[in-house]
């Protein structure tokens, strides 16, 4: 029987230090402390797991988050996407999207104030974020995977050519992205996210070729049917595309973890 290695755990209780509206919808939350340190093997892109304390007599320190059943138990834990990290600054950088209070990290983000703690936690990771060596690039994401699409806009070298296509509530939320200039943003437009989506539209309209690269996050169900699309182009090997379900229309992070990992990248 083949063991597996376990990978290695960064984490830390960390301070808001900054908190920004970038958009209506998004909150950019910049955390300081002396805890950064132990995150320097992370990478900027990454999934990172937060812990928000289920109460205010839960005590947060990183002895408590090493103790998995004190874990799962008093706190609350969401994923996001590493956006930036200073070492030499001491910050690390984390957008959440703000959809009012019946999410906790919504709720925590809305209602959070410089000095307030909270938990980070990292797996260590070697994988990119993305494959060289491609023809085109096409990146699809609804307003959750806004943060990961941006970093994967500033990471891409400045000569590739492709597509973007982002999807998010209105207007307001269409960020001035850094990309390459070989690079075209698409925004699209959808107050009723989970209930309706045009990504998987776009998806099907491109001409896929040979060496393109395809990596799309959102709802669930959409994320199926762009997994069973991609897996029809036979011009496509498999290490050519990427589909990640971030969450579940009408269930919460918790809920909906089993049928997300069976839309796998």
């Amino acid at each position: 029987m083949i063991r597996r290695e376990m990978p290695e755990i960064m984490l830390g209780v960390l301070t808001l230090k900054e908190k920004k509206y970038v958009t209506p919808h998004y909150i950019r939350i910049v955390l300081t402390g002396e805890d950064i340190a132990n995150f320097k093997d992370a990478n900027v892109g990454d999934n990172n797991k937060i812990a928000i304390p289920k109460s205010k007599d839960v005590v947060l320190n990183s002895g408590s988050l090493q103790q998995r059943e004190s874990v799962k138990e008093n706190f609350y834990i969401r994923t996001y996407t590493l956006r930036a990290l200073d070492l030499e600054q001491g910050e690390m950088v984390v957008d959440f999207v703000a959809h009012g209070d019946e999410g906790p990290a919504s709720s925590w983000a809305i209602k959070s104030e410089v000095g307030d703690k909270l938990g980070v936690m990292m797996k260590v990771k070697n994988k990119a974020l993305f494959p060289e060596e491609v023809n085109r690039y096409f990146l699809f994401g609804d307003h959750t995977a806004l943060p990961v699409v941006s970093v994967m806009l500033e990471k891409l070298p400045t000569e590739v050519k492709g597509e973007v296509f982002l999807e998010v509530f209105d207007e307001s939320d269409m960020l001035d992205l850094e990309a390459p200039k070989g690079i075209k943003v698409n925004w699209l437009l959808n107050s009723k996210p989970g209930q309706q989506s045009s990504l998987f539209t776009k998806l099907s309209q491109l001409n896929l070729a040979t060496k393109d690269f395809v990596f799309a996050a959102c709802e669930h169900g959409f994320a199926n049917q762009m997994q069973s699309h991609l897996r029809e182009q036979a011009v496509l090997e498999r290490k050519d595309w990427q589909v990640y379900a971030y969450w579940k229309f009408g269930a919460s992070e918790d809920a909906s973890a089993t049928d997300r990992r069976e839309v796998r990248a």
